[in-house]
């Protein structure tokens, strides 16, 4: 227990100091009369597109908030700038079982703010999404600003179809010698795809033409190798040994460890895979027979992480992972038959700090089963470990 509540303690610091060092970076916003202010604005690198943000006109100004009502544009950081827009969209599930019957698309007419793709150029590109739907918005030259449709529906006979009218209409508003007819028919609807196309044509149109909105490809995934101290408490009760406390022991281990960046919220949330192996192995008598544990796994495990910024180099992070074990010849040594040991499946807390490839890491695994396969046999096993990590990629 006085494991748990100091790993509670750490976490609680933790995030309590990284929530302190909140960082407004610099940008703009557009009001409705058409004046440009320059703000600080809490970039969150929008996965959903936002409807208010929030600004300071100074880095010790009070904090605002700005609704979609309240502004035309607002951009913030080297390339992110979302504009404002009544637009018709068309909301119909891509999700098999809530499918249309209907090929036609269903509009309404909504303000939103559409993120840029592609711009300053003859043709512009924006994205929207939000709870999972994802659509793409045109506009070239002065005209009005349009959904590229694109919706699978359900035909009368229970099959999926798709309406891609969307090719068709990139085919007939941004016709250009550099743009086969045959790309487009084969054009899916994607950011990366129709970011590349627009950018095409804009180059049909400008020879000098660059995207200043392309997004900077972050590194999505990354590997750590995790050497660890471990320091484990094992219990048993059964019908054939009295209850026994063993000795908390004291050994090393090893892991990898794959973390995979989600790209938004500014790469905080991080899904985490970790193979590592771990030991525990001692001895105690009971009723005057020596009784022996050697346990060695490959634990398993899995999760979410999420980081707190200080600096570009320096960040907190806490993770929460379940896992389980693949057990190497594990057992209880007793004078007669050994036990075989199965582990069961576990939670664990952690957090700790990193700078540059270098990591620390406090981590507490909760009380679990390591006897799965009897009956009546029971046990609890938890771990206080002490992680060290270094990036490779």
């Amino acid at each position: 227990m006085k494991h748990t509540l100091l790993l509670f303690s750490f976490l609680i610091l933790c995030t309590g100091y990284a929530f302190g060092q909140i960082a407004f970076e610099p940008g703009y916003i557009i009001d409705n009369n058409g004046s440009r202010t320059e703000v600080l604005i809490k970039n969150l690198e929008w996965k959903n597109n936002p409807t208010a943000l929030t600004y300071k006109t100074s880095a010790r100004g009070e904090e605002q908030e700005a609704t979609i009502d309240d502004i035309t544009e607002f951009g913030v950081g080297e390339n992110t700038v979302y504009r404002r827009y009544d637009v018709e969209i068309d909301r119909s599930s891509s999700v098999l079982s809530n499918l249309s019957d209907s090929r036609a698309a269903e509009f309404t007419e909504e303000r939103l703010l559409l993120h840029v793709l592609v711009g300053d150029g003859e043709a512009t590109l924006y994205g929207y999404e939000r709870g999972g739907l994802e659509r793409f918005f045109y506009q070239v030259g002065n005209s009005v600003v349009k959904q590229l449709i694109y919706k699978p529906f359900k035909t009368s006979d229970g099959r999926v179809s798709y309406n891609n009218r969307f090719r068709q209409q990139l085919l007939l508003d941004m016709a250009c010698d550099n743009i086969s007819a045959d790309r487009v028919k084969e054009l899916r609807y994607n950011e990366g795809p129709l970011t590349r196309l627009f950018v095409t044509y804009n180059t049909c149109k400008d020879p000098g033409y660059s995207n200043t909105y392309a997004t900077k490809k972050r590194r999505l995934l990354h590997l750590w190798v995790r050497p660890a101290i471990h320091n484990s408490g094992l219990s048993i009760t059964s019908g054939r040994l009295p209850d026994t406390d063993f000795d908390r022991e004291t050994a090393i281990g090893a892991g990898l460890l794959v973390e995979y960046v989600l790209p938004f919220n500014k790469a905080k949330w991080r899904v985490v895979v970790e193979p590592a192996y771990h030991t525990y192995s001692t001895k105690k008598e009971v009723s005057e027979e020596v009784v022996g544990v050697d346990y060695k796994v490959i634990d398993m495990s899995v999760g979410v992480r999420h980081y707190f910024f200080l600096t570009d180099e320096q960040k907190v992070f806490a993770n929460a992972v379940v896992g389980s074990a693949l057990d190497l010849g594990s057992a209880i040594e007793t004078s007669g038959a050994d036990v075989e040991m199965k582990t069961g499946a576990y939670v664990a807390l952690g957090g700790g700090f990193s700078h540059g490839r270098f990591s620390g890491e406090l981590r507490y695994a909760f009380s679990h089963n390591v006897l799965t396969n009897y009956v009546y046999w029971n046990s609890d096993y938890n771990t206080l470990s002490l992680i060290l990590g270094y990036r490779l990629f």
